[in-house]
């Protein structure tokens, strides 16, 4: 627990969320967005080139309910020099949103500082190629309307043992829905203790179609035999037994086959 003192969104496909949320795709959109955020370690060195993202787990979180955002940082150097430090701060309004928790990777990386509507994740040593991700998870406090954009942004502070550089990152907005009006897919509850069995409904797919699951862990995406058909109006009800899995966050994907249509459902187990 965080005490609080005050993307572009996530792909649903196991190939890009075993990487992470995909708003930083290519170097040259990086170029474009940060103006001038690639840096040179030396005159004849190749580009230092952080491959940082940042973005919501979901596109929209009910009013009460918890908001997850995901930093992840990639060491595309090809001047084969580590990252010493990278430095990810999420800026939000804290009249909108409270941070509650963090979920991190890796034992040299911290929450650094909260307060004043930022948290800053400090990553520590990142090798060249290497790659690491952390999930803050914050509440969206009742007096946000619903419908209401939830807006946040993202800057970042790299260094290397030569160099350093900075640079600034848009974070898809997400929208605040009721906590009375029921939301298009759901799972229940949406945290539980080892075992748990969660309970997934889900509509606006495709009648009597296929809808297979997979889930995104923290740290890959794993399969999963779960699997359903929808009814004439397109509803599909599920299972999904925890049994086995660690403490921590999770995202159980519905993808229905023939719709293309596809919900992210986050939920956590506890220890």
């Amino acid at each position: 627990m965080i005490d609080q003192t005050g993307y572009r969104r996530n792909d649903f496909w196991p190939g890009a969320m075993s990487v992470g949320l995909g708003l930083v795709a290519l170097l040259a959109i990086v170029s474009l967005m940060l103006g001038g955020g690639v840096a040179r370690a030396a005159p004849d060195s190749a580009a230092i080139a952080p491959d940082i993202d940042v973005g919501p787990l979901t596109p929209t979180a009910a009013v009460n309910g918890m908001l997850m955002y995901k930093m992840q940082v990639h060491n595309d150097n090809t001047a084969s020099e580590d990252l010493t430090q990278v430095d990810v701060t999420i800026r939000y309004d804290p009249h909108t949103l409270t941070l509650i928790d963090s979920k991190l990777r890796d034992k040299s990386d911290f929450v650094s500082k909260v307060g004043g509507g930022k948290a800053t994740v400090q990553f520590g040593k990142i090798e060249q190629q290497d790659e690491r991700s952390a999930t803050l998870i914050f509440q969206v406090n009742p007096a946000v309307a619903p419908g209401a954009p939830i807006l946040t942004d993202a800057a970042f502070d790299w260094r290397t043992a030569d160099t350093n550089g900075n640079g600034a990152l848009s974070i898809d907005s997400v929208i605040a829905a009721s906590a009375s009006v029921a939301a298009p897919a759901v799972i229940a509850p949406n945290a539980g203790p080892p075992a748990t069995t969660f309970e997934i409904v889900a509509t606006g797919f495709q009648a009597n179609e296929q809808v297979v699951t997979w889930l995104n862990t923290p740290t890959s995406v794993q399969g999963l035999r779960l699997s359903g058909r929808t009814d004439d109006a397109g509803n599909v009800q599920l299972q999904f037994d925890s049994a086995g899995l660690a403490p921590g966050y999770y995202g159980l994907v519905l993808h229905g086959l023939d719709s293309g249509h596809a919900y992210l459902l986050p939920f956590s187990v506890g220890g």
